[in-house]
């Protein structure tokens, strides 16, 4: 009887585990940066070491980026035509990591435009590798796991027939994932994942919010999400056309091609964005409630931020960093601004800065991450400075006496930083630096330092401030409730496993269940910000003698707007900075008022030639004489921006990139002046078109 009841469980036990374990998932990842690699490769770790056969594709977007090896899964690295340095270069200079990385700032745009031109090539040269895709449509996959930031995956998931995805994120989420899964996020108190706002905004920061989250996803849309869905279906009617039935088998998993005959994927009838949210039945992102700001979501949005800590690390260091940590009386504090951002191209100031903070703190030591020292050993180069080529950060962390962290603010480095309750001073660089920061300051956690607006002292202050008790205190406090929550409360190994075992059932995301599981995003844009109000007033042409139409005061107004900063700047501004009689201190002044000015005035431009142009098409399709005026408002308006851009950048560039002012500065600075005067031209012409038109828009006749 009980050999019976054995041979029964061992029997059950044989069938679940080969269900589990026939179960094949691939991993899609183009290696953008390590940190993204890492938090892929944790995934696959996970999934592998619990049964399930993993591919790890890895896309040679950068092939300086350090490869991945584990002998429980498989990785795939695929060169993908792009040539050493291309994507850091193109990422990281003109405008380096020290720079102004606003999105809003026409060189970050073109940086993003140039990015998203390595992706679509990226993109492309992977679709026509048609070796490639045979042998991976013989492994006859099930689940796929792609990132957020390019959808070719996606492209690729459709191509192998592989139904059910699952979409990460290894940052905090990016708003168009929730969205294309029908979860809204709205920008009056939603932050962009780029932006550099809280989730207390007031009027200005919510209108740059949201003009911030247009921008990046025109630019990813437009540029990225809509041509590689055209690779796509270029590469599906390429194939079609060449009858490659020999060589491709594209049928539904457990049928025999022999039998089923010959399937092929048909071209999407949507973008791959938009497949993306129907076919994904779960997000995956590296984020926790407990640190993002509130936003809305649903059961099918997972946060698993810790997955990469490991928060059982002893502080085990080899035998080469013990004067670093016996010679202190203090504790050590780790500098580190990750693997991008090299020190020794840190701006002058930036770099004396640091160091007269080492030095007025010499009861602590300083370990300083600087590429360029020779060597894998740390290096003392003053009594309480030790430089270090590489760093075991998360060792370093978890040492007792590390007092604290100055970083750029990487999601990874923060949440190190909570498990081991230090304290930090955040100078972010790029990208989602700025929000994470913000996260890290909203909670009490640590301060930022605005890397434009460094000055001597700033670093000393910074680290004066954060040495509060109340800091350590706050870090501690959230540091138990992380771990209490992965470890007792939601493990993010359990979450993982029990998605992709939901998904793999397509419990998720099935048609039948969509319509109950999920938000109704339809209309997102005008419905959650109220927007249908404004669009009242701007759709309803008004009869003469009434008011004015929203959209033409909101063109009048900003183009107002603008024309006054610009006329500020010459006929106050400049002429009181020219008096300073320090060429250094003239230079300070201009690029502070420049880094301040340049956001409000792009963004006022861009919403006073929408509302213009908007205010044209509307006159024109009621037949009032009046429209052009309103366009001809516009253009003039928007001509500041090829202006700037062609006219005026290259001395800005010039003046930004300037270390050591002279003479010639204070030249180029009265030049740039003259420069600028056309901005208030064309500011002043478009005022006075708005203004014509709005008094004669209720008129029938003009003449």
């Amino acid at each position: 009887m009980y050999t019976g009841l054995i041979n029964a469980f061992a029997f059950a036990f044989a069938i679940h585990l080969h269900s589990v374990t026939s179960l094949k998932v691939l991993f899609f990842v183009p290696n953008l940066s390590y940190s993204h690699v890492v938090f892929n490769a944790k995934l696959a770790n996970i999934l592998a070491s619990n049964g399930y056969n993993v591919t790890m594709l890895l896309l040679d977007v950068d092939p300086t980026v350090p490869h991945i090896k584990s002998a429980k899964f498989q990785t795939r690295r695929v060169n993908v035509g792009v040539s050493d340095g291309r994507l850091p270069n193109t990422i990281w200079r003109n405008p380096g990591p020290y720079e102004d990385a606003n999105p809003l700032n026409p060189k970050i745009a073109i940086k993003l435009v140039r990015v998203s031109e390595i992706f679509v090539n990226v993109c492309n040269n992977l679709m026509t590798n048609h070796q490639l895709i045979r042998e991976l449509n013989s492994e006859n996959f099930h689940i796929g796991f792609a990132e957020q930031y390019d959808s070719c995956g996606f492209g690729l998931f459709h191509l192998l027939n592989i139904r059910k995805t699952i979409w990460v994120s290894a940052t905090g989420l990016y708003r168009i994932q929730p969205e294309a899964m029908g979860v809204n996020q709205p920008l009056s108190y939603v932050p962009e994942l780029f932006s550099e706002f809280s989730s207390k905004m007031n009027l200005w920061e919510r209108v740059n919010n949201f003009v911030l989250a247009i921008a990046t996803e025109a630019v990813h849309k437009l540029r990225v999400v809509y041509r590689e869905t055209a690779i796509l279906h270029q590469d599906l009617h390429y194939l079609q056309a060449r009858d490659v039935s020999a060589d491709f088998c594209f049928c539904q998993h457990n049928q025999s091609c022999a039998v089923k005959g010959h399937e092929w994927p048909v071209p999407l009838k949507k973008d791959l964005l938009k497949y993306a949210g129907e076919i994904s039945q779960t997000i995956i992102a590296n984020t926790s409630p407990l640190l993002d700001f509130a936003a809305p979501t649903a059961e099918y949005i997972k946060g698993i931020a810790g997955i990469t800590v490991d928060m059982s690390r002893k502080d085990i260091l080899r035998q080469e960093w013990e004067p670093l940590l016996n010679n202190t009386k203090r504790g050590f504090w780790l500098v580190t601004f990750g693997s991008i951002a090299k020190t020794s191209e840190m701006p002058e100031l930036l770099r004396h800065s640091l160091q007269q903070a080492f030095a007025h703190f010499s009861d602590f030591n300083f370990l300083l991450k600087n590429e360029s020292i020779v060597g894998s050993a740390p290096e003392q180069t003053q009594r309480n400075v030790f430089q270090a080529r590489w760093i075991p950060q998360l060792e370093l962390i978890a040492h007792p006496q590390c007092v604290g962290l100055v970083t750029h603010g990487g999601l990874s480095s923060i949440l190190e930083a909570i498990a081991y309750a230090r304290p930090m001073v955040l100078m972010p660089l790029f990208a989602d630096h700025y929000k994470n920061a913000k996260m890290v300051e909203r909670k009490g956690l640590g301060i930022i330092i605005n890397k434009l607006k460094v000055r001597r002292n700033t670093f000393t202050n910074a680290i004066r401030q954060i040495s509060d008790p109340k800091y350590r205190a706050q870090n501690q406090k959230y540091s138990t409730i992380l771990r209490d929550h992965t470890e007792n409360l939601i493990d993010p190994a359990g979450i993982l496993l029990f998605e992709i075992k939901r998904a793999a059932k397509g419990l998720a995301g099935t048609t039948k269940m969509r319509p109950h599981n999920r938000i109704n995003g339809d209309s997102y844009l005008w419905k959650t910000n109220h927007f249908e109000i404004a669009l009242s007033n701007l759709s309803e042409y008004s009869p003469p003698n009434s008011m004015p139409a929203l959209s033409e005061l909101l063109a009048l107004t900003s183009s107002a707007a603008f024309t006054g900063g610009a006329m500020m700047v010459s006929v106050a501004e400049h002429p009181a900075r020219s008096k300073i009689v320090s060429n250094a201190d003239l230079l300070t002044e201009w690029k502070e008022s420049y880094a301040h000015a340049a956001p409000m005035q792009a963004g006022l431009a861009l919403l006073s030639t929408a509302c213009g142009t908007w205010a044209a098409y509307q006159h024109y399709v009621t037949e009032h004489p009046i429209y052009p005026a309103f366009g001809i408002g516009a253009a003039l308006i928007f001509a500041n921006w090829p202006y700037t851009l062609l006219g005026i950048m290259p001395v800005n560039d010039q003046l930004n990139n300037t270390k050591v002012a002279t003479e010639e500065t204070r030249s180029l600075v009265n030049h740039w002046a003259k420069l600028h005067s056309v901005r208030t031209i064309l500011g002043v012409a478009s005022v006075g078109v708005y203004v014509w038109a709005i008094l004669n828009s209720r008129k029938r006749t003009l003449f």
